[in-house]
């Protein structure tokens, strides 16, 4: 009597849309991915006697890969070492700081340790040239005024 109850459960289909897409989400998402738009994908499912609106097809999908995500994110969480979790975060550069000679950032470890910024270095982050700063102007103004005229 087991097995015919068993047997039984494995019978029954999903009666909700939700879960009926649920099964063929996989081969949507590989149909996407190959390339078909997801309205064609919607037409073949109407066709095929399956009645939802387009935007329920996106709202499904959109629901499917929030929770693979999910999943996916709770499969590559790491346990925390004691270690590492004491740490302090690293300091953010403030805004205005000039980052011109900080190499980019890259997924080879940490970055280098940076040197601190000497006196006139700061001076001059602080206080920029006058000169320096109406040549600037002067060249975003003439960009404003070409945009300007491009768009007439």
């Amino acid at each position: 009597m087991k097995t015919d109850a068993q047997q039984a459960i494995q019978q029954t289909a999903p009666t909700t849309k939700a879960a009926q897409l649920r099964e063929v989400m996989p081969q949507i998402e590989a149909k996407l991915a190959a390339g078909v738009r997801l309205g064609t994908i919607h037409r073949a499912l109407t066709d095929a006697g399956f009645e939802l609106t387009f935007q329920t097809l996106k709202t499904y999908l959109y629901r499917y890969r929030k929770q693979r995500r999910a999943k996916s994110a709770g499969r590559q969480a790491e346990p925390v070492d004691s270690r590492t979790a004491a740490a302090p975060a690293s300091p953010r550069p403030e805004a205005g700081v000039s980052q011109e000679n900080v190499p980019p950032a890259t997924d080879s470890g940490p970055p280098p340790p940076r040197e601190p910024l000497s006196v006139q270095e700061i001076d001059r982050l602080m206080k920029p040239d006058p000169a320096e700063l109406a040549e600037r102007i002067a060249r975003y103004e003439r960009i404003a005024i070409e945009k300007e005229r491009s768009r007439k």
